[in-house]
């Protein structure tokens, strides 16, 4: 992929990112971590290639730490943290997702429980609520058990691991 490919990317993933309810920087710096070598990035990095302010980059690296899509960490003997994208982020983050979904579903049924004794009309959005994550806690772990199977049977060779140790949540 040549710089302007990458870049095109980079930039179309931010749009994406953004429609899908996260920020546009938020995209762009994990689109560019995906398709960095070395794999890992200083936020002088990200801010310098992505023409962004170092706030900026500090709020969308620790938006997508806390997704589970990037980490942070430091290679021994150096002082700068560096960023970058697991192998796993989509399933960890998926996972983390998974339990928001227990969590909503708690609190949809405590409205539908507030709602005893009301037609069945004004509860229909709500009781399709609490089946719908009620399925999707039903469905997750299966789906989670089909992705290892999937991945066992079609992947060739495991990613490398990253070079980047783990490091103390430390604010970018």
């Amino acid at each position: 992929m040549q710089d302007a490919d990458r870049m095109a990317f980079v930039e179309d993933f931010g749009i994406v990112f953004e429609q899908s309810g996260s920020s546009r920087m938020s995209g762009r710096v994990l689109a560019l971590l995906m398709v960095s070598d070395p794999p890992h990035l200083t936020a002088a990095q990200l801010a310098e290639t992505l023409n962004a302010s170092r706030g900026s980059i500090s709020q969308a690296t620790r938006s997508l730490a806390d997704m589970g899509l990037i980490r942070r960490g430091r290679i021994p003997g150096t002082r700068q943290d560096l960023f970058s994208v697991l192998p796993s982020a989509w399933v960890d983050a998926t996972r983390h997702s998974f339990q928001q979904i227990t969590a909503i579903r708690r609190l949809l049924e405590r409205g539908l429980a507030s709602m005893d004794g009301r037609s069945p009309q004004s509860r229909a959005a709500l009781e399709e609520s609490v089946a719908f994550m009620a399925f999707w806690e039903d469905f997750l772990p299966k789906a989670f058990a089909l992705w290892e199977q999937w991945k066992q049977e079609h992947q060739t060779h495991n990613a490398p691991a990253s070079p980047v140790p783990d490091a103390p949540d430390i604010p970018a």
